[in-house]
């Protein structure tokens, strides 16, 4: 079944299965799901004009994509319940997709973004909130069963005035960031399989123009880098965690923590100069390297780029637009990065969707 680019709402989830690949999934106002993709660069996407391959739902929510490795995808989203609801597809296009699965939970708005990460071939970690204002998880390793199993989930804590987000940085390693309920940012870290009692308040970021603390505004997005230091702190060296988030005087603020061990060495919050109109979303590259997508206030689409050293600046980018046509109106939801070629520093790929309703991409 095939639909047209009108009528799709939401975030597009954006990753790369496997080399040079990129896969689209986007929820529908039909409240299923939909499903476009390519295999190189410079391939056009499949199915080809305005159709996407029809993966069911019923969905409430934004989809999550996540792949634990070449030719495996898993999406999650709210289903019609409130709870979360999964699908699977092993060895690529010659695969076939499973049915929509409950994993239990339930999700509210605006506690309903689903966290899916993978550290490690074989295993995805899912972290969600819900009306409680805290976090749960779940995880699943290949060939096995979800766990904690019989639909239950592992409390986390937690006190957020939004959807947690969350990086993986080693096996059963991964870190948790919220926005919390008094305008700063919460942390909890899983460590080798242990968890960290209780959460970490890493404060608010403050202004250099004003002096003044600055609120958070929106969820963080969180990224693993593989070197380059902590942003803003030249003697140090090593990858680690980065996590971004838009303050109320609508500049990006970010923190670095390190990895490897349970107590993080954590960086003061600095500022990305340049005023958007969205919060930032963040995508990792090989060398340290990381891109920022955001939409600045005339609603287009702006890159900023990491390149282990310093940050280029908020720019429109100069690249090719998906099927030649114009960024134009305002856009409504927040872009969507993808890796390419895991992880090397040869592009990005920004899927956005315009405010009536149809799919973009650029490259």
């Amino acid at each position: 079944m095939q639909i047209e680019r009108a009528g799709l709402i939401g975030t597009p989830a954006v990753i790369c299965s496997a080399k040079d690949r990129t896969d689209i999934f986007v929820r529908g106002a039909n409240n299923e799901a939909y499903y476009k993709w390519r295999t190189g660069r410079e391939e056009p996407f499949q199915p080809g004009g305005g159709g996407f391959q029809h993966l069911g739902g019923p969905i409430t929510s934004n989809i999550t994509a996540v792949s634990w490795g070449p030719g495996r995808i898993d999406l999650f989203a709210r289903g019609a319940d409130g709870d979360v609801v999964h699908k699977h597809r092993d060895g690529g296009d010659t695969g076939t997709w499973s049915a929509w699965e409950s994993i239990g939970g339930k999700l509210s708005p605006p506690y309903d973004n689903i966290c899916a990460v993978s550290g490690e071939p074989g295993r995805i970690d899912v972290i969600v909130g819900d009306r409680s204002r805290g976090a749960y998880h779940r995880y699943l390793v290949a060939g096995g069963t979800w766990s904690p199993s019989g639909g239950f989930w592992e409390p986390w804590g937690g006190n957020f005035a939004g959807a947690p987000a969350t990086a993986a940085w080693g096996q059963s390693s991964l870190d948790v960031f919220a926005r919390h309920a008094n305008g700063g940012v919460v942390h909890c870290r899983m460590a080798n399989g242990s968890r960290q009692n209780g959460w970490t308040r890493l404060g608010t970021p403050r202004s250099p123009e004003t002096g003044r603390d600055v609120a958070v505004i929106g969820d963080p997005s969180v990224v693993m880098t593989e070197g380059g230091g902590i942003v803003g702190d030249p003697s140090t060296v090593g990858g680690g965690v980065s996590v971004f988030v838009l303050g109320d005087d609508m500049n990006t603020y970010m923190k670095k923590l390190t990895v490897g061990s349970m107590f993080p060495t954590i960086s003061e919050w600095t500022q990305i100069p340049g005023r958007l109109w969205s919060r930032p979303v963040a995508m990792p590259f090989s060398g340290g390297f990381i891109y920022l997508a955001a939409f600045a206030q005339n609603g287009n689409v702006i890159l900023n780029e990491w390149n282990a050293n310093q940050w280029s600046g908020w720019t429109e980018p100069k690249v090719k637009l998906y099927e030649n046509k114009s960024l134009g109106s305002v856009m409504v939801q927040p872009p969507s990065l993808s890796p390419q070629e895991f992880y090397t520093a040869v592009g990005v790929c920004v899927a956005v969707l315009k405010n009536d309703q149809s799919l973009w991409f650029l490259h």
